[in-house]
């Protein structure tokens, strides 16, 4: 079974990737700039493929999402 994969993990690998950083923002600071959009940021979000492989069956071939990330283009 794969592991649950952070949000902050994937913009840490993205940042790794192309060459830049990841910093945090005081969350008044964030909502400022980003408005409504920071909400779905400050929350401690997960994704894993279980639903899939459970409810469809989704078997993958591919490799996980954060090698995904920092081997692609």
């Amino acid at each position: 079974m794969d592991r649950p994969v952070r949000v902050r993990d994937v913009a840490l690998a993205v940042a790794a990737r192309h060459g830049a950083r990841v910093e945090a923002w005081d969350p008044a600071d964030a909502a400022r700039h980003w408005g409504v959009m920071v909400e779905p940021f400050m929350l401690d979000q997960v994704a894993t493929g279980a639903k899939a492989r459970t409810e469809l069956g989704w078997r993958p071939s591919r490799p996980g999402l954060l090698k995904e990330l920092a081997e692609s283009a």
